[in-house]
């Protein structure tokens, strides 16, 4: 019974704490420059991704339905060669690799990669793998290309900035 009492307790105080954190106020970050700007800060942001809203360039498009967020633990921000190697653009990358158990298709166990590339244009494109763990082939993939999210909250990332 104390143990129960124990569980029950930590359970509730992680629930709240969870809780607290979700609803902790954001700012949107509308543009590459707030994006930068925030992370040179050392602020908590957080990238929503939203695959329907944005066009698909490459892969099998099996991934649409998903929309997902992860925060930008760690970036890269560089000059990315173009494919006709005469230009570059500047780019702020982030990416993430979870392993899941996944009710969609009948996947299974997965481990889901995903890649968030934002361009100094204010557009994004977003890489998703979604992986067998095992021997690590791919089954379902796709390349978007999207828009970030401004004050008309239409595009396919919406980069937000924690406060609390």
């Amino acid at each position: 019974m104390f143990f129960k009492r124990i569980a029950a307790c930590v359970a509730g105080a992680v629930l709240a704490c969870s809780t607290i954190e979700a609803f902790a106020a954001t700012t949107l970050l509308p543009t590459f420059g707030a994006l930068l700007t925030a992370l040179e800060n050392g602020e908590s942001v957080r990238a929503v991704m939203r695959p329907g809203r944005c066009t698909l360039e490459s892969g099998n498009g099996g991934v649409v339905a998903f929309s997902s967020a992860m925060d930008y633990d760690v970036y890269t921000h560089y000059m990315l060669p173009s494919d006709d190697g005469q230009s570059a653009k500047e780019v702020i990358a982030t990416s993430k690799t979870v392993f899941s158990i996944s009710t969609i298709q009948n996947l299974g166990a997965i481990t889901n990669y995903v890649r968030l590339h934002v361009f100094r244009d204010n557009t994004a494109k977003l890489f998703i793998s979604i992986l067998d763990p095992v021997t690590y082939q791919e089954k379902l993939n796709g390349t978007f290309l999207c828009t970030l999210t401004d004050a008309e909250k239409t595009g396919g990332v919406t980069l937000l900035q924690r406060t609390r």
